[in-house]
């Protein structure tokens, strides 16, 4: 490559909409291309920053095993996991085309990493509220998240800032019980954090959030207007 070994200062990357229909893990592609990268450089772990792939087709929430652009999306989180990285949340940015009009907001949302992690712009918060863990507790199960100063639920249309919706409800969550099954379900935001029930399971084993193609809103975003990584909590530790 022409380009190999010239003096960087990072990179940025958005791909996987190829890989979302391969049925085959994206986490160890995506890091051992990132790997690849800093061994052919040789300029140390710079920092890589790297798009989620956004909302596709349809906008409505799906309940059940999802493979494809849900499943993908979960191993860019996981990603995050490698040293100096970061990830531009776009859920809440996508379309029915497979290649979304609205990249001002990606290229801002990539920005922001940048200027928190490398150009010492820390008062503004980096990403969107990202999984951090979860607790069971009865019926319940609560989720912690970081970046999340401020949660709230938004819906957000065009170029323009995610409007608050704090009397709506947010309809993008599953839990799934002790048989395997998924049902819906109903979240609270209490300061920070995320409760989620649903009357059809008694003692969940485990939570979604946005895990569909294209979640129907309204979406979770911090006070910053970023919003949170679609996730599950089956692969957590």
């Amino acid at each position: 490559d022409p380009i190999v070994g010239l003096g960087i200062r990072g990179m940025v990357w958005y791909q996987g909409e190829s890989n979302a229909n391969k049925g085959e893990p994206y986490k160890p592609l995506l890091t051992a291309l990132i790997e690849g990268w800093r061994e052919a450089w040789g300029q140390g772990d710079f920092p890589v920053y790297y798009v989620q792939l956004p909302g596709y087709g349809e906008r409505k929430n799906e309940i059940g095993n999802k493979p494809g652009w849900p499943e993908l999306r979960q191993d860019q989180l996981e990603t995050l996991e490698v040293k100096n990285t970061g990830m531009a949340i776009t859920i809440d940015i996508g379309d029915k085309s497979v290649h979304p009009p609205n990249k001002v907001d990606t290229g801002k949302r990539l920005a922001r990493l940048a200027l928190y992690h490398d150009y010492g712009f820390s008062e503004q918060m980096p990403s969107g509220p990202l999984y951090q863990s979860h607790q069971i507790k009865g019926g319940e199960v609560h989720i912690a998240f970081t970046y999340a100063d401020g949660l709230m639920l938004a819906e957000k249309e065009g170029l323009a800032a995610p409007r608050p919706t704090p009397d709506k409800t947010l309809a993008c969550l599953s839990l799934k019980g002790e048989d395997g099954t998924w049902h819906p379900a109903e979240g609270v935001i209490e300061e920070d954090r995320l409760i989620i029930t649903s009357k059809a399971v008694p003692k969940p084993v485990a939570a979604r959030y946005a895990y569909s193609s294209h979640p129907a809103g309204p979406l979770l975003y911090n006070k910053d207007g970023l919003p949170a990584s679609p996730f599950t909590t089956e692969r957590a530790e």
